[in-house]
């Protein structure tokens, strides 16, 4: 029996938790990060950001324009405070806004 989304979730998060706590450096966390999303949205391109506060939202509707023909789930997190959005276009706005789509903190 394959583990609910849920439960996955946890575990990836957990390992994620335990694994990151011991590296030696901000590049080292980073690439650890990187890894995480890779495991977390297999098969997608998520655009995502190593912060979660409004520089990170700036930046994410940044790159999201650069795919309006193809809206990418977009994702900021500092490890702890995980937040996805779906960006959409908006047109006369400048571009993209992104749409909050959940909020989580993570913790052991």
């Amino acid at each position: 029996m394959s583990e609910s989304p849920r439960a996955s979730t946890k575990r990836l998060l957990s390992e994620y938790l335990t694994e990151v706590g011991p590296l030696p450096d901000g590049s080292a966390r980073a690439q650890r990060f990187v890894a995480l999303v890779g495991q977390a949205f297999p098969g997608w391109a998520v655009i995502g950001e190593l912060t979660a506060d409004q520089a990170a939202e700036w930046h994410l509707r940044e790159c999201c324009s650069c795919e309006p023909h193809r809206p990418l789930p977009a994702a900021a997190s500092d490890g702890v405070v995980w937040r996805t959005y779906r960006p959409e276009s908006a047109p006369g706005a400048g571009g993209v806004t992104l749409e909050p789509l959940r909020e989580i903190a993570v913790t052991e």
